[in-house]
């Protein structure tokens, strides 16, 4: 099945959404009571964007679901997912207590125009956003973040300082309405405060493109997660 609003537990046990929201709680307190998103196994939760010659599929060989997005190795390619329809699911990641997860990894080497990456942004506009993962812009060696403000205008950013790999990894993304962190495995490996006009609402998402490069830019995603408080 596909998560929304998922209730905290079940008869059956713990399930994933369990554990990310026990997570969130754990960095941000309380408050934080919703969990939405899919553990990929299948395409109901989201939507797929296609520029060029980009695809999307959900893997038929891997067990657990994985959904394979890739740019394809023509120029300009771009394969994004997000929630089916515009809702914006964090209204102000400047204001609001709110988690984001998944659990991917990256497929492909990456150059200076890739980008290979998960995190939030507004659903039509694209900005602001906030994300992490292989971003060429950033590093070509490291995994990193980036953010952009609700004008699209560059407000942060760097090289988280691990290498990159093709492994899945857990990486995760918060901000407690005073900083944003950013950890992978685990591990916090950076926080900033928050940049100015970061305000516009929100939902979870990837991003991948091959940008200028005639080369294929590839990522398996595991899960998407989004966490808040219920609005006030």
């Amino acid at each position: 099945m596909a998560y929304q609003t998922i209730p905290a537990s079940s008869a059956s046990g713990v399930t994933l959404p369990d554990v990310v929201l026990a997570r969130a709680r754990t960095l941000l307190g309380s408050t934080i009571t919703h969990v939405m998103g899919s553990d990929l196994e299948t395409s109901n939760w989201y939507t797929a964007t296609l520029i060029g010659s980009a695809t999307n599929a959900l893997s038929t060989t891997e067990s657990g679901g994985i959904v394979t997005m890739a740019s394809s190795a023509t120029a300009g390619g771009v394969s994004r997912i997000r929630p089916v329809g515009l809702g914006n699911l964090l209204a102000n990641p400047t204001t609001s207590l709110w988690y984001a997860k998944s659990r991917f990894r990256i497929n492909t080497t990456i150059d200076a125009a890739a980008y290979c990456a998960f995190g939030i942004a507004d659903a039509t506009a694209a900005a602001p956003a906030i994300f992490m993962g292989g971003m060429g812009t950033r590093s070509t060696a490291n995994f990193s973040y980036d953010i952009f403000n609700n004008a699209s205008g560059a407000a942060g950013g760097a090289s988280l300082g691990v290498a990159l790999d093709t492994a899945f990894h857990v990486f995760e993304m918060w901000g407690d309405t005073v900083n944003f962190y950013f950890a992978i495995d685990g591990v916090t490996l950076t926080s900033l405060a928050i940049p100015a006009t970061t305000t516009n609402s929100c939902q979870p998402q990837f991003f991948i493109t091959n940008g200028v490069t005639n080369a294929n830019r590839s990522v398996g995603a595991d899960d998407i997660w989004l966490c808040c408080a219920n609005q006030a």
